[in-house]
Order: structure tokens, then C-alpha cells, then sequence
């Protein structure tokens, strides 16, 4: 059995441009709002990796660890949650701008959950634990966030 949830239907910005800068990423981020001599500093300091995923391909698996923040800055996922005993699976797709499973890179299970697939060309922003450590320790805007 396969229980599908379409965000895709329900989401009134259809548009999913391709983020050309990292400023722009910044922008379309749920933290964008302080101000820009501190997103330039943020940007200098922090190591960002960027990867592009073709339709179809498997972003990461349920199961996999979760020592990274994965945040999905344009396109679709679908996201495959799958019962304890695999009799059944859930799919949902879910657009961008969003974080993959943010509470999977804390906690006593540093694993994701549910399979991640890409449903549409996506870009997304990779940030590793030891950065994310970096962020909440130094930049004020990331503490009250996560508080």
C-alpha cells in the first residue's frame, strides 16, 4: 500500500528559479532578515557545498547518517517513509525553500528517517555538523533560531 501527499497541488509559488548566488540562497532562507554586513560575514566564514540532483536520483536514503544540514533551496522531493516492517510506505513532495529532517543532525538518532528523491531538478545547500556547531556558537541569528 502507497499513501501519496502532493505539496505541490496546495503551494501558490510555482516558480522555481535557479538560485545563482549564495546571497540569493541566503535570501530565500528561513533565517534571511538580519543584516547584510552580517550575512557577508556569515558567507565568508562558513564552508557551503552545493549540489545539484537530477530528477530521479536519490538524495539520501532512510537509514543513512545524518551528519549534515541538507537544505533544499529550489525544486521538489519526494520524501518515502516506510513502515517499521516495510508492509506499507508513505510519499510526499515538498518543495523548496526547506531543511531535509534538521533534528536528525542532534539527538540520540543521527539517522534520517525516510528515503529523500529528487521529483524535479533541486539545488541544494550542504552544510556539515562541525559548521552548523560553528554557526550556533558565533552568529547571534542562529541561537535565536534554534532556541
Amino acid at each position: 500500500m502507497v499513501l501519496t501527499f502532493d505539496e505541490r497541488k496546495n503551494s501558490k509559488n510555482k516558480d522555481h528559479g535557479t538560485v545563482r548566488t549564495v546571497r540569493q540562497a541566503y535570501q530565500h532562507s528561513p533565517i534571511y532578515g538580519h543584516e547584510q554586513t552580517r550575512t557577508g560575514q556569515i558567507i565568508s566564514k562558513t564552508k557551503f557545498n552545493f549540489r545539484k540532483v537530477a530528477e530521479g536520483e536519490i538524495v539520501v536514503r532512510q537509514g543513512n547518517k545524518c551528519g549534515f544540514l541538507a537544505m533544499l533551496i529550489d525544486g521538489t522531493v519526494e520524501t518515502i517513509a516506510s513502515a517499521d516492517d516495510y508492509a506499507y510506505e508513505v510519499h510526499e513532495f515538498l518543495s523548496g525553500p526547506m531543511v531535509l529532517q534538521f533534528d536528525g543532525i542532534f539527538g540520540r538518532m543521527q539517522l534520517f528517517t525516510r528515503t529523500y528523491k529528487a521529483a524535479s531538478p533541486c539545488n541544494f545547500i550542504i552544510l556539515d555538523k562541525n559548521e552548523v556547531l560553528n554557526l550556533a556558537s558565533n552568529s547571534f541569528i542562529f541561537r535565536l533560531k534554534s532556541s
